[in-house]
Parts: structure tokens; C-alpha cells; sequence
């Protein structure tokens, strides 16, 4: 978000507006008069500042990161921040306030007040700035954290919906033929009941295995014939009790995951 175009150009221009525009309030209780110069160089002083950011933001990504020294992180690059825009704008005020008494003779001179001051307002300017960026900044990892949370739900929910879908594939099929087999020399009549719901139950697996959401009603009818299975296995031990109201039957819900219920 630092980086991009638009914000590079518009933000150093609006804080350089604003602080212009306090500056110019300020001096009406004094003789001074509005000067484009000094709304242009005051600009141009931001942008400087505002691009000085970004590129000590950029370095410092390569050594230090947010994650392991947070507030490590924080503190060296205010403090270079601080020193580096000390150094380019202080000798800059200096050498110009000289140039000015020079070309333009005026009872002026260059004063520890004026070197002061000057600093004084660097340092305030720099402090604004940084906390601009850094609130852009983290405001803009928070959205990719929240984006990167979303995603990992995502794919954690679709984990255990393709884990559901796989419990019911080996062993269950396994213990079925088995059952079907025993059926089969006893039972034939039943036996065929058990074929048709075992292909029920596989059918409903193999037409669900891309799915998401299905209806709980149809759910329903899958775990109809899936406990219909169990039952033949366990028998008596396995006793399942079904309350469920029928206005719900219309909401949808991941398939496969009343069998793990």
C-alpha cells in the first residue's frame, strides 16, 4: 500500500496542503502574505520525506523483519528516519537561508533559534509521515493476515470434508463385502436389500466427492442406508435416534458429515 502510484503522489501533497494551510492560518495574525513558492516547497518537502519512507521501509525488509523484532523494527527505522531527513534538510535549510541573505540583502541572519526550529518542525514532519506509513502499512498486512486466515479456514474445512468423504472408501468397504458374503449363504432376499443400499451409499459418495453443501434432506437419506449397513454389522448394539424438524431438511450443510455424527 506504501508503494502504490496513486497513494505516493496524493498523500505527500494532502499532508503538505494541510500543514501549509496551519502554517498560513497561523501567520494571518502576523504581515505574512500567501506565496505559492512556499505551498509548492512545502510539497515538495513531503514528497522527499514521504519517498525517503518507502525506500528506508524497503531496505530494512531485507534485515530486520516485522514478525521476529516488532518493536526493534519500529524504533531503528524511526530513528533512521529521524537522522536521515535531519541530515538532507537541515544543511539544505542552512546553506539556502545563505543563499537568501546573500541575493537578497535583508537584516537576517542564520541563528542557533533558526536551526532549532527548523529541527523542530523536521522532527515533527518525520513523526507525522512515519505514522502515516505505518498505519497504511499495517493496516495493510492486517488485511492480508485476514485474507491469509480466510484462506487456511478454507482449506482446513475442505481437509476434513475430503477426510469425511475418504473414511467411508477402504475399510468400510471392506467390512461390507464381508457382511454381504455372510448374507449372501444365509439370507439371499436380505442380501439383495444390502447390495441395493451399499450402491445407494457409494452413489451418493461418488456424486458428493466435489460437492460442498448439499440438502439435508438428502444427507438424511444417505445416512438412512449407511446405518442400514451398520446395523447389519452391529445388530442390536447400534441404536441411532433421529429427532430431526422438517423445516430444516431445506438448509444445506457439507455432505458426509452427518456420518461422522
Amino acid at each position: 500500500m506504501l508503494e502504490k502510484g496513486w497513494l505516493r503522489w496524493v498523500l505527500p501533497a494532502i499532508i503538505g496542503l494541510a500543514m501549509f494551510g496551519i502554517v498560513h492560518i497561523m501567520s494571518q495574525f502576523e504581515a505574512e502574505q500567501f506565496s505559492w513558492a512556499a505551498l509548492l516547497v512545502f510539497c515538495g518537502v513531503f514528497y522527499i520525506i514521504w519517498s525517503i519512507g518507502i525506500i528506508l521501509h524497503r531496505r530494512l525488509d531485507r534485515y530486520l523483519s516485522w514478525k521476529e523484532r516488532g518493536w526493534r523494527r519500529f524504533f531503528i527505522q524511526l530513528g533512521l528516519f529521524l537522522c536521515i531527513n535531519l541530515l538532507i534538510f537541515e544543511p539544505f535549510y542552512i546553506i539556502l537561508k545563505h543563499f537568501l541573505i546573500w541575493y537578497m540583502p535583508q537584516n537576517d541572519t542564520v541563528s542557533y533559534k533558526h536551526v532549532l526550529v527548523t529541527s523542530l518542525g523536521i522532527v515533527i514532519i518525520t513523526f507525522l509521515v512515519y505514522s502515516v506509513q505505518m498505519s497504511l502499512f499495517f493496516v495493510e498486512k492486517w488485511k492480508q493476515e485476514a485474507l491469509r486466515a480466510e484462506q487456511l479456514q478454507k482449506e482446513s474445512i475442505q481437509a476434513e470434508l475430503n477426510s469425511l468423504k475418504h473414511q467411508i472408501s477402504p475399510h468400510f468397504l471392506f467390512n461390507s463385502l464381508n457382511i454381504l458374503t455372510e448374507l449372501i449363504d444365509e439370507t439371499p432376499d436380505l442380501a439383495k436389500d444390502y447390495v441395493n443400499k451399499l450402491a445407494e451409499t457409494y452413489r451418493y459418495v461418488l456424486k458428493n466427492r466435489n460437492t460442498e453443501l448439499v440438502l439435508l434432506q438428502e444427507e438424511l437419506e444417505f445416512l438412512e442406508a449407511y446405518l442400514y449397513l451398520l446395523k447389519k454389522r452391529f445388530g442390536d448394539n447400534l441404536q441411532v435416534c433421529l429427532q430431526i424438524d422438517p423445516a430444516a431438511q431445506s438448509l444445506y450443510l457439507p455432505p458426509l458429515t452427518l456420518q461422522l455424527l
